[in-house]
């Protein structure tokens, strides 16, 4: 029943995307035109957002800058871009006439790229044990979007070696790879400046005190959408945490895109927090004094700073049976527990310096690249693709 239900959604939208979406394409193309996406319409977040901020700051051409997302409409959205909804004509027509696609996820099989368009993919993950795409056997529906998603794409993103690896083994992909760092990541290179800033304002949403520490715990998903394999114990965690670690702790629970709507199923309180609708997980990572998850990619964003992180993986066996890993989770630095008594065990030996010889050790080993411009990069291809001047492929990594 699901794959009909599936079958009959996806048929719709190919029917939206390219019979009525196409009315759209004998419009003339606006070159000053940029459409943005973050995870199927999440929000304002991710590589696309400091790519986007870095274009505001741009004086030379006057852009259009558009983005689209899901759902109601927040207040993260500064001056200069301007927000249309997913699935209405006005995405269709944006879609239809733009010079510049920036995304970080797939793009439905139904839309069509315009010979003069170009679309950058940043991709939303990094690296991190999970499979990916083709290792990952999507369905058919998946996989068709995958597929017409790679071969509109001008330029693909990447912030290592293992992972543009990966693009060239799963990604249905032959064509150029920016290797370059991500555009994200930058944001931990001018967050040094501004930490005490950016912490406030995650306090201040979530109205913490100052003299609380976070914990976050950031698990990803599983097909079934269960959150059965989340069976942390947090107010055992928090006891921990204040015991062998000392301070006021708070747990920060935010769910995987994909089932954040099960956010509502977990029990909150004044100590267990609700930030599966937080848009920038970088901010969460950044504001917390330790990022706990499973298999997420989100745990290497947090090894990229040393920031102290943990595993738990009370479903290790039957995830690994299910999907597999593309890393092994003993290659990362982060200690893991399969049960919350492994957990207070790890918690009560934790060793700081020793965590962090082990970051730099992983970050040698799988080629990260610890960039700090490279939205600033991106921005200036961007800006080369609008004024139609030469592009200089010279951090391509093409092989």
């Amino acid at each position: 029943m699901d794959f009909v239900v599936n079958s009959l959604i996806n048929i719709c939208l190919f029917i939206w995307y390219r019979i009525i979406g196409g009315v759209f394409r004998i419009l003339p193309i606006q070159n000053n035109k940029i459409v943005f996406s973050n995870f199927f319409g999440k929000g304002y977040g991710e590589s696309p957002k400091y790519i986007a901020e870095e274009l505001l700051n741009n004086e030379t051409i006057k852009l259009k800058m558009i983005w689209i997302i899901k759902g109601k409409i927040g207040d993260d959205f500064p001056l200069g871009i301007q927000v249309v909804k997913r699935w209405r004509l006005s995405e269709l027509y944006n879609l239809a006439t733009a010079k510049i696609w920036v995304d970080d996820s797939r793009k439905h099989f139904g839309i069509k790229k315009r010979k003069k368009q170009y679309y950058i993919q940043t991709w939303h993950g990094s690296i991190g044990p999970k499979i990916v795409e083709k290792e990952l056997n999507p369905n058919i529906w998946y996989r068709a979007s995958a597929v017409n998603d790679s071969k509109m794409i001008d330029v693909l993103l990447s912030g290592s070696k293992w992972q543009t690896d990966s693009y060239r083994r799963n990604f249905w992909y032959e064509g150029k790879i920016l290797e370059i760092g991500m555009p994200k990541n930058d944001f931990w290179a001018r967050a040094v400046e501004r930490k005490d800033e950016l912490k406030s304002f995650v306090y201040k949403k979530f109205n913490l005190s100052q003299t609380k520490k976070i914990a976050l715990y950031a698990p990803t998903f599983r097909k079934s959408d269960s959150i059965n394999a989340y069976d942390l114990d947090y107010n055992r965690l928090i006891s921990s945490l204040e015991r062998y670690i000392g301070g006021e702790w708070v747990v920060m629970i935010r769910l995987h895109p994909n089932i954040s709507k099960e956010a509502i199923n977990i029990d909150y309180n004044e100590k267990i927090i609700n930030a599966s609708k937080y848009s920038d997980i970088n901010e969460l990572i950044l504001a917390s004094e330790l990022v706990i998850s499973d298999y997420s990619s989100c745990l290497y964003d947090a090894v990229y700073i040393e920031k102290p992180s943990l595993i738990y993986a009370s479903d290790r066996e039957q995830y690994e049976k299910n999907y597999g890993f593309a890393l092994k989770l003993e290659d990362s630095p982060a200690s893991i527990a399969e049960n919350n008594d492994e957990m207070e065990q790890i918690i009560k030996e934790f060793d700081i310096p020793q965590y962090v010889e082990k970051c730099k050790r992983f970050s040698e080993k799988y080629g990260i690249i610890h960039s700090v411009n490279s939205s600033k990069k991106v921005a200036e291809l961007i800006l080369k693709v609008i004024e139609g001047n030469e592009i200089i492929y010279e951090y391509y990594n093409i092989t």
